[in-house]
């Protein structure tokens, strides 16, 4: 006599919202291969597929004076915008948030005074952010009278 094989469902997980990050520890605007790797990561990714919103925060560290930094940041910003829609991401999707030194992540200084280019590296990076499709809100029923 022959086993009986049944065939169970695979349940794949559930989607969650991702997020990333991209360093520029050289400065600059320009991708680096560990970069790209991890924006491939990120467009392969289901939740990316799903078709939420993706949100792209470009950051700076201190060095400079405000505006530009706050233009530095936004063309990190647009250059991972741009590698992400050479990935198939619908460009409708996307939303640049230039934020220049604004929201560090480690100190460009030390608490001696003294330059902290490690600090400064890790601020020089564009965060992402992509969420779920918000579900269609279903129609309202009509109040009873």
């Amino acid at each position: 006599m022959q086993p009986t094989v049944t065939q169970e469902s695979v349940v794949p997980p559930p989607l969650v919202p991702i997020s990333g990050t991209v360093g520029f520890p050289n400065g600059g605007a320009a991708l680096d291969q560990a970069a790209r790797d991890e924006l491939d990561k990120l467009a392969s990714d289901p939740a990316t597929a799903a078709g939420g919103p993706v949100i792209l925060r470009g950051s700076t560290d201190s060095s400079g004076s405000d505006a530009d930094n706050l233009a530095m940041s936004r063309r990190r910003a647009l250059a991972v915008s741009a590698y992400l829609k050479s990935k198939g991401v619908d460009p409708s999707r996307i939303q640049i948030v230039a934020l220049g030194e604004g929201r560090p992540v480690a100190p460009d200084r030390n608490l001696d005074g003294s330059d902290n280019p490690a600090g400064r590296e890790k601020n020089r990076r564009v965060d992402i952010e992509i969420d779920l499709p918000k579900e269609p809100e279903a129609p309202e029923t009509p109040a009873a009278q």
